[in-house]
């Protein structure tokens, strides 16, 4: 328990109680406190554990039990009152302690509080997050505990992680997991997007997926004017709750191969006619417009129609020569331009035996309606139509896995959930549930819904994107100390690794800057922000910060120093800036003068602060 202070001590001082020596072997007064002031004659030379011995003797306080402290500092058993700087009549305090508990501080950097919990060895880290929600209604789910640079996963126990009594834990609230943005899509509507910040931009056009009437892949996404990479994380960019993002068309390179001499390079978008790529052939090369015709994967490659139509992509290689296109089977339907898609199902069923009801007809990617007839679809003659089969007792969910470019099908019914789905992705993958999200139409996808529920539809596509990696580690050099090794989050502030970093550093954290890849790191931007990853080495740099100097007459200058300079240097600052001799004036501050040997932290000077240049 935390003992508090009692009337008694100005007695016992007013009263004289104590003996007044200055050499080490001399008996001095020192008080306990507990409820009650307890006096104690000791020697300087005593150790703090005679202290507890005597302390045990005269109220049969185990020692085991008891912790001391003074000035708001510990006292270790080894060191004599001399060594902690006692002097007599001085007031010790007491902690005892629950032989049968612990007490935890839960340090908050983020309002600059600290609580105090009752625990065991055999709680485990989720008990104390639901004391912490008791005591300051925070949920468990909404933050990270950490000890000494490492996350405590909320299955261990205290006993396990080696948490000893008076333990200190940073409570890191953790960076929020899903967002919404919008992306503006030239000519269509402005889509909202369910997204995480550590998604790459590969991963965004991937959840747009079919929400777009033309391939994502014919396009770049844009924020702040700037044009994305594919291979960069929202959170690289800045990119925040709302932020609205453009969809930009795509530029490619393609190669054109004459019948002879040498490929030549265009660099085009896939939504060009081919019309226009001849015409920049023409700049190229000189050939007429109507000299030649185009090949791509064996098709003739028509006027009126763009390069994505034949789903050239980049490095695409055209052919620049005449061939005629083979089939490998065609089965053959007579129809007039005037018939339906139902019509056409019809014939097929009685010509095949597949019931209209399981038919699906695509032609050029696009699925074809069934009070459509086929000069409504451009279907012209000697097309080919592409026939899909339902299963008629469920349904099929195409799942698209952008990052190895394959796509797997997966048999649903409508009560399904979405944990059913990953099931079955599990078992023909081999993927972990938990290693990815499911997407569809741009929307998170949560595991508890149903099909049904969620309005998906027979031959709905989903799209599988992995999660970022949640928690990882890295390496802080310290000056003058050992390398520190931290479990950190990539979407964590700057800020809060410092607040990770905690009381691991023989000064307080806030005298530091952090730096990687030679630049210092700004506290509010995050660590995905500065391309930080797994086993990257952050330094610790002395911070830098402004004060002002106030002298006798005369403006107010400003230094940048840093809370480790000693005064001494500081007099040189100003003798730099005024031409002031060192010794020519003093430096005080808060009432104090300013010791030439001591620095500026011992004197609690900070960001912004006054001190007065005053005359001998």
């Amino acid at each position: 328990m935390v003992v508090m202070a009692s009337r008694a001590v100005e007695g016992m001082v007013e009263e004289g109680v104590g003996c007044f020596f200055s050499f080490a072997f001399a008996q001095i007064d020192i008080y306990l406190k507990l409820i009650k002031t307890v006096a104690v004659k000791v020697k300087k030379s005593e150790t703090i554990k005679n202290l507890k011995t005597m302390f045990w003797e005269k109220e049969g306080v185990p020692e085991i039990s008891q912790e001391l402290f003074f000035a708001g500092e510990q006292l270790k058993d080894d060191k004599t009152l001399l060594d902690c700087g006692i002097p007599r009549n001085s007031t010790v305090h007491l902690f005892i302690q629950d032989s049968f508990g612990m007490k935890i501080y839960v340090k908050i950097p983020s309002n600059q509080k600290t609580i105090v919990v009752e625990a065991k060895k055999q709680y485990t880290v989720q008990n104390i997050k639901s004391m912490i929600q008791a005591l300051e209604g925070i949920q468990p789910d909404q933050y990270s505990l950490f000890h000494a640079g490492k996350l405590l996963e909320d299955n261990r126990t205290f006993a396990s992680l080696n948490l000893q009594n008076v333990s200190t834990l940073n409570l890191i609230f953790n960076p929020k997991d899903v967002l919404p943005i919008y992306v503006n899509a030239p000519s269509e509507k402005t889509f909202e997007l369910d997204v995480k910040l550590l998604h790459k931009v590969c991963d965004v056009k991937a959840i747009i997926g079919n929400l777009l009437s033309s391939r994502v892949e014919d396009w770049d996404l844009s924020y702040a004017q700037n044009r994305l990479e594919d291979w960069n994380t929202l959170a690289h960019y800045g990119i925040e709750e709302k932020s609205i993002l453009e969809l930009l068309l795509a530029k490619i390179q393609i190669f054109v191969k004459p019948h002879s001499g040498s490929s030549i390079v265009l660099e085009v978008q896939r939504s060009d006619i081919i019309r226009d790529v001849k015409k920049m052939i023409f700049d190229k090369l000189g050939t007429p417009v109507n000299a030649h015709r185009l090949v791509f994967a064996g098709k003739r490659l028509m006027d009126d129609r763009n390069l994505a139509s034949y789903n050239i992509q980049k490095n695409s290689t055209i052919l620049m020569i005449d061939i005629y296109l083979k089939l490998i089977k065609t089965v053959a339907v007579k129809v007039k331009k005037s018939e339906t898609i139902k019509n056409l199902k019809t014939m097929f069923w009685e010509k095949e035996g597949v019931p209209e009801i399981s038919q699906e007809l695509f032609f050029a990617g696009g699925q074809l309606k069934d009070d459509k007839t086929l000069l409504d679809c451009g279907i012209p003659r000697n097309s080919t139509v592409h026939l899909f089969i339902q299963d008629s007792f469920g349904m099929k969910i195409y799942v698209k896995i952008p990052s190895n470019q394959k796509t797997i099908v997966v048999e649903a019914k409508k009560q399904y959930t979405v944990q059913n789905i990953k099931s079955m992705i599990q078992a023909l993958e081999g993927i972990q549930p938990d290693q990815y999200s499911l997407f569809h139409a741009g929307k998170l996808l949560e595991d508890y819904r149903t099909l049904a529920s969620l309005n998906l539809q027979n031959v709905s596509t989903l799209n599988l994107i992995f999660n970022p990696k949640d928690v990882l580690s890295i390496y802080v050099n310290a000056p003058s100390e050992k390398t520190f090794e931290l479990d950190v989050k990539l979407l964590h502030k700057v800020c809060d690794v410092k607040a990770i970093l905690g009381n691991l550093l023989s000064s307080p954290v806030e005298d530091w800057d952090l730096s990687y890849a030679q630049n210092r790191l700004e506290d509010w931007n995050t660590l995905a922000h500065y391309g930080i990853e797994e086993k990257s080495i952050l330094e610790l740099l002395p911070s830098k910060i402004q004060i002002f100097v106030k002298p006798h007459s005369g403006c107010n200058i400003v230094l940048e120093v840093q809370r480790s300079d000693i005064i001494r240097d500081v007099k040189k600052m100003i003798f730099d800036k005024l031409g002031t001799p060192v010794n020519a004036h003093r430096l005080v501050f808060a009432g104090k003068r300013l010791m030439d040997d001591r620095n500026l932290a011992s004197y609690s000077i900070q960001k912004n602060s006054t001190i007065l240049m005053v005359k001998p």
